[in-house]
């Protein structure tokens, strides 16, 4: 699990800052993304933002 997290930590932290940074990034790859990702609680698409769903 630890290695994991410290896999998946720095992805999810440089997909937050450009997905913040763009918010057009946000809505067209949020959403094909999103739905793989929701699983895990790790993204909600109608919000346009990530967020650490693990912690």
């Amino acid at each position: 699990m630890n290695k994991i997290k410290t896999i998946l930590i720095p992805i999810l932290a440089i997909t937050l800052v450009i997905a913040s940074g763009s918010n057009s990034f946000a809505h067209w790859y949020g959403y094909p993304y999103g739905s793989s990702l929701s699983m895990f609680g790790l993204y909600y698409p109608s919000f346009g933002i990530l967020y650490f769903g693990l912690f």
